[in-house]
């Protein structure tokens, strides 16, 4: 598992809970050891994701991630470079660190995924989870369809 994708898994394992997850308890669901777990949330860290350690108590997503995390759910995107740009400009939208050019990961409300995806269709197309990209399929036919008649 590559570093970044430890760290989505990090993020990902952290988001639905409210309370610490010991680090032990971490690093043996990611199948790693201890110390390249606390490198990976160094990493995190410096990306500007914030995460609380406190010794003895463990490891947890706080304030607007873990929030929006436990609320609205990881959304998949496949984004040009105009979508990613329009991806982190929306403030609705939080996004997991990672350093892959076509993809990313975002925390955020379903309507603001779904609005974004139809007003940059072609720059912005939603991958997963699979209701929200039929959702979002069916609503830009329905548009089109509508332009065409309209």
């Amino acid at each position: 598992m590559t570093a970044n994708a430890r760290q989505r898994a990090i993020v990902d394992a952290l988001a639905p809970r409210t309370a610490p997850m010991s680090s032990e308890s971490l690093a043996e669901a990611l199948g790693v050891s201890a110390r390249t777990l606390y490198r990976d949330l160094i990493a995190l860290r410096r990306a500007g994701v914030p995460i609380l350690v406190r010794a003895g108590v463990g490891v947890r997503l706080v304030g607007d991630v873990a929030d929006r995390s436990r609320r609205d759910g990881l959304v998949e995107l496949e984004v040009t470079a105009r979508g990613r740009e329009l991806v982190k400009a929306d403030p609705r939208l939080a996004v997991v660190p990672g350093d892959e050019a076509s993809s990313l990961k975002v925390h955020g409300p379903r309507e603001a995924v779904r609005d974004l995806a139809l007003v940059a269709a072609g720059d912005v197309v939603v991958v997963g989870p699979d209701k929200l990209r039929r959702e979002v399929r069916a609503r830009a036919r329905a548009a089109a369809k509508a332009h065409k008649n309209g």
